[in-house]
Protein backbone atom coordinates (compact mmCIF):
# COMPACT_ATOMS: atom_id res chain seq x y z
CA UNK A 1 0.00 0.00 0.00
CA UNK A 2 1.34 3.44 -0.96
CA UNK A 3 1.76 5.99 1.82
CA UNK A 4 0.49 9.52 1.38
CA UNK A 5 2.77 12.53 1.85
CA UNK A 6 0.88 13.42 5.04
CA UNK A 7 1.46 9.93 6.45
CA UNK A 8 5.20 10.10 5.70
CA UNK A 9 5.54 13.63 7.09
CA UNK A 10 3.48 12.67 10.11
CA UNK A 11 5.84 9.79 10.86
CA UNK A 12 8.88 12.04 10.46
CA UNK A 13 7.33 14.71 12.67
CA UNK A 14 6.69 12.02 15.28
CA UNK A 15 10.35 10.93 15.17
CA UNK A 16 11.52 14.53 15.55
CA UNK A 17 9.14 15.11 18.48
CA UNK A 18 10.32 11.90 20.16
CA UNK A 19 13.96 12.89 19.72
CA UNK A 20 13.33 16.34 21.20
CA UNK A 21 11.42 14.90 24.13
CA UNK A 22 14.57 12.99 25.14
CA UNK A 23 16.78 16.07 24.77
CA UNK A 24 17.35 18.35 27.68
CA UNK A 25 19.39 21.47 28.10
CA UNK A 26 22.53 21.18 30.19
CA UNK A 27 24.44 24.25 31.32
CA UNK A 28 28.04 24.32 32.48
CA UNK A 29 29.96 26.75 34.66
CA UNK A 30 33.65 26.12 35.14
CA UNK A 31 36.16 27.22 37.76
CA UNK A 32 39.28 29.30 37.13
CA UNK A 33 41.33 26.24 38.16
CA UNK A 34 39.96 24.61 34.99
CA UNK A 35 41.54 27.38 32.91
CA UNK A 36 38.23 29.19 32.34
CA UNK A 37 37.86 32.79 33.49
CA UNK A 38 34.79 33.85 35.44
CA UNK A 39 32.00 35.20 33.25
CA UNK A 40 31.70 38.99 33.08
CA UNK A 41 27.90 38.81 33.04
CA UNK A 42 25.16 36.47 34.28
CA UNK A 43 25.59 33.43 32.03
CA UNK A 44 26.92 29.90 31.92
CA UNK A 45 30.18 29.19 30.12
CA UNK A 46 28.41 26.71 27.84
CA UNK A 47 25.06 25.11 27.15
CA UNK A 48 24.58 21.73 25.52
CA UNK A 49 21.38 20.93 23.65
CA UNK A 50 21.41 17.56 21.95
CA UNK A 51 24.53 17.35 19.82
CA UNK A 52 25.30 21.07 19.95
CA UNK A 53 27.42 22.99 22.44
CA UNK A 54 27.00 26.76 22.62
CA UNK A 55 30.01 28.48 24.21
CA UNK A 56 29.32 31.93 25.63
CA UNK A 57 31.49 34.68 24.21
CA UNK A 58 34.94 34.63 25.78
CA UNK A 59 36.92 37.75 26.47
CA UNK A 60 40.72 37.92 26.72
CA UNK A 61 40.75 37.66 30.49
CA UNK A 62 43.14 35.78 32.72
CA UNK A 63 41.41 32.71 34.23
CA UNK A 64 42.80 33.28 37.73
CA UNK A 65 42.50 37.06 38.09
CA UNK A 66 39.59 37.68 35.73
CA UNK A 67 41.50 40.74 34.50
CA UNK A 68 41.93 41.71 30.87
CA UNK A 69 45.33 40.59 29.54
CA UNK A 70 47.55 43.41 28.29
CA UNK A 71 48.45 43.89 24.66
CA UNK A 72 46.82 44.33 21.32
CA UNK A 73 44.55 42.13 19.27
CA UNK A 74 47.15 39.37 18.76
CA UNK A 75 47.99 38.99 22.44
CA UNK A 76 44.32 39.15 23.36
CA UNK A 77 43.37 36.71 20.58
CA UNK A 78 45.79 34.17 22.04
CA UNK A 79 44.14 34.47 25.46
CA UNK A 80 40.67 34.11 23.91
CA UNK A 81 41.90 31.01 22.05
CA UNK A 82 43.05 29.49 25.34
CA UNK A 83 39.84 30.44 27.14
CA UNK A 84 37.58 28.90 24.49
CA UNK A 85 39.84 25.83 24.30
CA UNK A 86 39.44 25.39 28.08
CA UNK A 87 35.63 25.53 27.84
CA UNK A 88 35.60 23.10 24.90
CA UNK A 89 38.19 20.86 26.57
CA UNK A 90 36.14 20.60 29.76
CA UNK A 91 33.41 19.08 27.57
CA UNK A 92 35.78 16.75 25.71
CA UNK A 93 35.92 18.95 22.59
CA UNK A 94 38.54 20.89 20.66
CA UNK A 95 38.57 23.84 18.30
CA UNK A 96 38.22 21.33 15.45
CA UNK A 97 34.71 20.51 16.73
CA UNK A 98 33.63 24.11 16.07
CA UNK A 99 30.80 24.50 13.57
CA UNK A 100 30.36 28.28 13.81
CA UNK A 101 32.63 30.94 15.28
CA UNK A 102 31.39 34.46 15.93
CA UNK A 103 34.08 37.09 16.31
CA UNK A 104 33.46 40.60 17.63
CA UNK A 105 36.28 43.07 17.06
CA UNK A 106 36.45 46.47 18.70
CA UNK A 107 38.40 47.69 15.65
CA UNK A 108 37.78 46.14 12.22
CA UNK A 109 41.17 47.47 11.11
CA UNK A 110 42.67 44.60 13.18
CA UNK A 111 40.75 41.94 11.23
CA UNK A 112 43.60 41.01 8.90
CA UNK A 113 46.05 40.54 11.78
CA UNK A 114 43.43 38.58 13.71
CA UNK A 115 42.77 36.34 10.69
CA UNK A 116 46.42 35.28 10.59
CA UNK A 117 46.28 34.13 14.21
CA UNK A 118 42.80 32.60 13.79
CA UNK A 119 43.82 30.23 10.97
CA UNK A 120 46.31 28.53 13.30
CA UNK A 121 43.56 27.64 15.80
CA UNK A 122 42.41 24.73 13.60
CA UNK A 123 44.08 21.57 12.31
CA UNK A 124 41.28 20.69 9.90
CA UNK A 125 38.92 22.68 7.70
CA UNK A 126 37.84 26.05 9.03
CA UNK A 127 34.30 26.32 10.43
CA UNK A 128 31.70 28.85 9.32
CA UNK A 129 32.47 32.26 10.79
CA UNK A 130 31.15 35.75 11.13
CA UNK A 131 33.32 38.70 12.10
CA UNK A 132 31.72 41.98 13.06
CA UNK A 133 32.99 45.31 14.24
CA UNK A 134 31.49 46.68 17.41
CA UNK A 135 31.78 50.05 19.09
CA UNK A 136 32.95 48.60 22.40
CA UNK A 137 33.36 45.35 24.34
CA UNK A 138 33.23 44.61 28.05
CA UNK A 139 36.36 45.57 30.00
CA UNK A 140 37.69 47.43 26.94
CA UNK A 141 38.67 44.18 25.23
CA UNK A 142 39.90 44.15 21.64
CA UNK A 143 37.79 41.08 20.80
CA UNK A 144 35.28 38.54 22.01
CA UNK A 145 34.68 35.10 20.49
CA UNK A 146 31.76 32.69 20.84
CA UNK A 147 31.51 29.18 19.40
CA UNK A 148 28.88 26.63 18.46
CA UNK A 149 30.43 23.15 18.39
CA UNK A 150 29.36 19.59 17.67
CA UNK A 151 29.20 17.54 20.86
CA UNK A 152 30.68 14.06 20.92
CA UNK A 153 28.39 11.46 22.36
Amino acid sequence: MDETVDEVLGEEAGRVAAARAGTRRETFVFAPEQGVPPQVGPSAHATRWGDLVFCTGQLPTDPITGELVPGGVLEQAEQVRRNVAAVLGALGLTWDDALVVRVHLADLATCEAFDEAYRAWFRGPLPARSCVGVSALALGAALEVEVVAAARR
